[in-house]
């Protein structure tokens, strides 16, 4: 689900508690309700419309940030040279790539075993800047 399609998620939860709590609050001003039925209602209309407001507003507020770090994420970075984190990424799986192809046509090789490592080390790195978010290393890829 992106960013854009949790807006009118967003939007109807906030819709929905708007109109619950017009209903209460008709349904209160129509009853003829005293003084502590008054005061039972609004709490009624607090338990349930409130958790779908605080819902709405929850969506739309990481809908909102989902999209700022989205196109952060797309845009360029000075510390990653001149691509945006997406090209820091596709840099990273060509390194993983390189490294597979190696292992493949070396595989009777006394260096497999670090070369493992190395891929490890790769897979890592790329997996801090897809799933963490965090920043690539200011170096490329090929140097690590």
């Amino acid at each position: 689900m992106t960013a854009e399609s949790r807006r009118p998620l967003g939007y109807g939860l906030l819709g929905g508690a708007a109109g619950l709590t017009l209903l209460l609050l008709l349904w209160l001003a129509t009853s003829g309700a005293q003084a502590g039925g008054t005061v039972l209602g609004l709490v009624l209309v607090f338990v349930l419309a409130g958790p779908l407001a605080g819902g709405g507003w929850y969506v739309l507020a990481r809908a909102n940030a989902d999209v700022v770090e989205e196109r952060a994420f797309c845009q360029p970075t000075a510390s990653a040279g001149s691509g945006s984190q997406v090209g820091v990424l596709e840099q990273y799986d060509d390194l993983v790539w390189q490294r597979v192809r190696w292992l493949r046509d070396h595989a009777d090789d006394a260096s497999v075993p670090d070369a493992v490592d190395h891929l490890q080390q790769a897979i890592d790195q790329r997996s801090d800047l897809l799933v963490r978010g965090q920043q690539a290393a200011s170096v490329a890829p090929s140097t690590l």
